[in-house]
C-alpha cells in the first residue's frame, strides 16, 4: 500500500486535481521524474521537489501545497486507482531482474525470522491487482500523520518567513485521533552463522559477502556528542581499512578484483559490520582468504599512527574543501547530506 500510495500522489489532490502537480511544475522547468520524485523503502516514502527556483515566491508557495496535500488530501479516486494497477503491475515484472532474483534469495537468510525476509517493497501482485479502494484509502489516513512525518526545505530562502509558512499551512491538517503506534520490525538474534548461496543463470559474476548485525541506536541516542564521536571513528576505521585493501589492489596480481569492509546502514533500527569481495573467474577461495586475512590482521594488530594521521589529513582537506565550495553546493546535495 505505501508503494501503491506513492504513485498515487501524483495522481490528483484536493488542490491539484488529476495530473496537476506534474503540469502545473513542468510550467516552470520543475521536470517530473528528474526534479519531481519519490521513493518508498521498508520504513519509509520519502516525496522530493528539486531544483525549484526560489526567485518566486509564489512557486514555492505551491511545491509547499503540494507538500501539504501529499499529507493528507490524496483524492485516491477509483479510476485512478484502477489505472494505477496495472501501471504497478508492470514495474512489478519488469523489476524480476537477475540482481532481484539474488536479492529473493538472500534476504530470507540475513533478515531470518523477521518481516524483512518475506515483504518485499513493491507488494504482492494479487494484492496489487485486488486490493479493495477502501483499504487504501484507510492505510493513507492511518499512517500518513503529521507526527511520522518530517519537512526539509533547502535552498536560497528566507528561513523565518519559510518556517512560518510550514508551521501556518501544516498546522490545519487534522491530528489524527488515537493514532496507531507505529511498530518497530525486529531481527531475531541467533548464535549459528546463517549461510546462503544464491545463484541465478544470468548473473555471469561472482560476490561473496559476511555481514554481522547489529542494534543501531534510537534517536535519542544519536543525538549526542558520544554518538558524533562514535561515527567519526567509525569513518576513520572504514577509510583506513579500505585504504589497505586498495594498496592490495595495486599489486601486480591482486587476489581478487574489488573488495571492501566497514561499518554501515542495513534496516530501521540495525547497523551491520560488512566485508564484501568481488573475486576472479574461479578464485573464490583465494579471494576470501586474502580479504578475510585483512580483516583478521587489523583485529590482531590495529592501525598504525601513520595510518590514522593519514586518514585526518585526508579528512580535514576534503572538509576544507567543501567549505571553500559551500556557495556553490548544489540544494539537493546538501538535502542528502
Amino acid at each position: 500500500m505505501a508503494h501503491f500510495l506513492e504513485h498515487m500522489a501524483f495522481q490528483g489532490t484536493t488542490a491539484f486535481p488529476g495530473k496537476g502537480i506534474i503540469s502545473g511544475l513542468e510550467k516552470h522547468g520543475v521536470a517530473f521524474g528528474q526534479n519531481v520524485n519519490a521513493y518508498t523503502a521498508h520504513n519509509e516514502t520519502v516525496y522530493n521537489l528539486s531544483s525549484v527556483p526560489t526567485a518566486s515566491e509564489s512557486l514555492l508557495d505551491t511545491c509547499l501545497l503540494i507538500l501539504h496535500d501529499w499529507s493528507y488530501y490524496l483524492t485516491l479516486e477509483d479510476k485512478e486507482i484502477d489505472d494505477e494497477r496495472g501501471v504497478i503491475s508492470e514495474e512489478w515484472r519488469t523489476r524480476r531482474t537477475p540482481s532481484f532474483r539474488i536479492q529473493a534469495q538472500t534476504f530470507p537468510v540475513l533478515f531470518k525470522g523477521s518481516k524483512y525476509a518475506v515483504r518485499d517493497v513493491i507488494g504482492s501482485l494479487d494484492v496489487i491487482k485486488n486490493f479493495k479502494y477502501q483499504t487504501i484509502r484507510d492505510f493513507y489516513h492511518k499512517w500518513y500523520r503529521s507526527d511520522l512525518e518530517a519537512i526539509a526545505v533547502v535552498g536560497d530562502i528566507d528561513v523565518q518567513v519559510m518556517e512560518d509558512k510550514i508551521k501556518k499551512l501544516f498546522s490545519k491538517i487534522p491530528v489524527v485521533e488515537n493514532p496507531v503506534e507505529r511498530p518497530f520490525f525486529s531481527i531475531p538474534d541467533h548464535d549459528e552463522t546463517n549461510y546462503v548461496l544464491a545463484t541465478d543463470k544470468e548473473v555471469s559474476g561472482t560476490s561473496i559477502a559476511a555481514t554481522v548485525r547489529f542494534r543501531d541506536l534510537s534517536a535519542a541516542e544519536k543525538n549526542t556528542v558520544a554518538y558524533l564521536k562514535e561515527v567519526l571513528i567509525a569513518s576513520f576505521y572504514n577509510s583506513m581499512l579500505n585504504a589497505r585493501i586498495s594498496e592490495i589492489m595495486q599489486q601486480e596480481t591482486p587476489p581478487f578484483m574489488r573488495g571492501n569492509i566497514g561499518f554501515g546502514g542495513l534496516v530501521r533500527g540495525y547497523a551491520a559490520y560488512s566485508i564484501n569481495v568481488v573475486p576472479k573467474p574461479n578464485e573464490e577461495a583465494l579471494a576470501w582468504e586474502a580479504i578475510l586475512k585483512e580483516n583478521e590482521r587489523v583485529k590482531r594488530f590495529g592501525f598504525t599512527d601513520s595510518e590514522l594521521a593519514r586518514a585526518k589529513t585526508n579528512m580535514l582537506a576534503g572538509l576544507e574543501s567543501a567549505y571553500k565550495q559551500k556557495d556553490k553546493v548544489d540544494n539537493e546535495a546538501i538535502w542528502r547530506i
